[in-house]
């Protein structure tokens, strides 16, 4: 494998992209225009030893997610693969798995979700969010369920000049959990909470990014309460556009990998009598650094609408 893997793969020198690409015992394929590569080929374990954690890191960043289908996954060859991507968010010496499942599962701890939830970040509301998450899909519903995603890059380099000249100085409190009719309620003191810049720069591609979400943004600091909803009301609404926006429809055997700051993500609605178990492992970000415009730089232009591309 070469280093451009992570510069560009599917590029054909012409400006254009390419849908797909073999390389080596590899097929790569862009799920749209702008987000998500599927890698296959090989069972994980070997591919891993086809791609070096510098290009998968690249890849991730350049696509946003990583579909890697049809895989079948015990919890340490899961672990092995996420700790190719960066530090495991531990317990101690144990990689911290969690079960995002509607039901109990053996032994295990798991996170029991009923029906839809609101795109968010995860550790947003904590100094260090998440860099990655890696979810393996082991029982899916029938119908519904997809987990969703909305580009961050995409979307603030689609924002009006005014609005992201507005948001270069503001900051947001985050906050666990959440939702529009909790957002006004007085915190309680145990909650978890952190204030971070509205506008984030991406470690790695160095790309502005919106980091507002629905689910855990609870204010624009320094704004009087009523404008600070109503601007909140509006880049929701500018994030969740389908331009900006991916569904993956999950299959079993699906380990679905993506990057924590520039996608965020939620569920769609499913029926919770049937299972939908996935068992989810994260990568520790770092301290999230302020966007700042320098003169004569371009921001990222609006990313191609992919609201019409085949789906996964």
């Amino acid at each position: 494998m070469t280093e451009a893997l992570g510069k560009g793969l599917l590029d054909d020198g012409k400006g254009m992209t390419g849908l797909s690409q073999s390389v080596g015992p590899l097929a790569l394929r862009r799920l749209s225009p702008t987000l998500g590569l599927e890698i296959t080929g090989q069972a994980l374990n070997e591919a891993v030893r086809s791609l070096s954690t510098e290009t998968l890191n690249a890849l991730l960043a350049e696509h946003g997610f990583l579909l890697f289908p049809g895989q079948t996954l015990d919890e340490a060859t899961q672990a092995a693969f996420a700790a190719c991507l960066g530090k495991v968010r531990s317990e101690g010496a144990t990689p911290r798995i969690r079960y995002v499942s509607n039901r109990p599962v053996d032994d295990a701890v798991a996170i029991l979700p009923k029906g839809a939830m609101d795109l968010h970040v995860d550790q947003c509301f904590a100094e260090h969010p998440n860099k990655a998450t890696l979810l393996y899909g082991l029982e899916i519903p029938s119908k519904g369920g997809a987990t969703r995603f909305a580009d961050a890059v995409a979307a603030y380099a689609a924002l009006p000049r005014g609005t992201q000249a507005l948001l270069s100085g503001l900051d947001v409190l985050q906050a666990y959990g959440g939702s529009e009719t909790t957002r006004t309620a007085t915190l309680d003191a145990n909650t978890a909470t952190w204030r971070h810049p509205s506008v984030i720069k991406h470690p790695v591609s160095g790309h502005a990014l919106l980091f507002v979400n629905r689910l855990m943004t609870r204010t624009l600091v320094g704004l009087p309460e009523e404008e600070s909803n109503a601007l909140l009301a509006e880049l929701f609404s500018h994030l969740e556009q389908p331009r900006f926006r991916y569904d993956h429809q999950w299959r079993q055997g699906d380990l679905l990998v993506w990057d924590n700051l520039r996608l965020q993500h939620g569920r769609a609605e499913f029926e919770t009598s049937q299972s939908r178990v996935l068992r989810r492992l994260t990568i520790e970000g770092g301290k999230v650094e302020r966007f700042v415009q320098v003169p004569g730089d371009q921001t990222p232009g609006e990313l191609t609408d992919v609201s019409q591309q085949p789906q996964s």
